[in-house]
């Protein structure tokens, strides 16, 4: 199963991550799965996503700083649906199971 994470940055650009393996993490840091270094508002290692045939789980890292938001609320942990975006600060991300037609 492939699935992906669209990283939507303040100035509108667009950047495609696949996700792969059981769990990936996302963070500044050079070590995580998928690495945002310049995302300010993202911690070292600042979500989990796991992906799953009914959707992710996603889980939010316990002494994460800034705080995740899914359709406006605090967001700790749970099963997302394909499609769900998350907000972290100015950063939008987009967890997906397929990728855009090409234009």
């Amino acid at each position: 199963m492939d699935a992906w994470l669209e990283i939507i940055r303040e100035d509108g650009t667009l950047e495609r991550q696949r996700l792969v393996g059981e769990r990936v993490t996302v963070g500044r840091s050079p070590a995580a799965g998928v690495p945002i270094p310049d995302a300010r508002d993202l911690d070292p290692e600042h979500l989990m996503i796991a992906p799953r045939a009914d959707g992710c789980w996603v889980a939010v890292a316990q002494d994460a700083r800034g705080e995740v938001r899914v359709r406006g609320e605090s967001f700790r942990h749970g099963i997302l649906a394909w499609g769900t975006e998350l907000e972290v600060g100015g950063l939008k991300l987009k967890i997906t199971d397929e990728l855009p037609k090409e234009k």
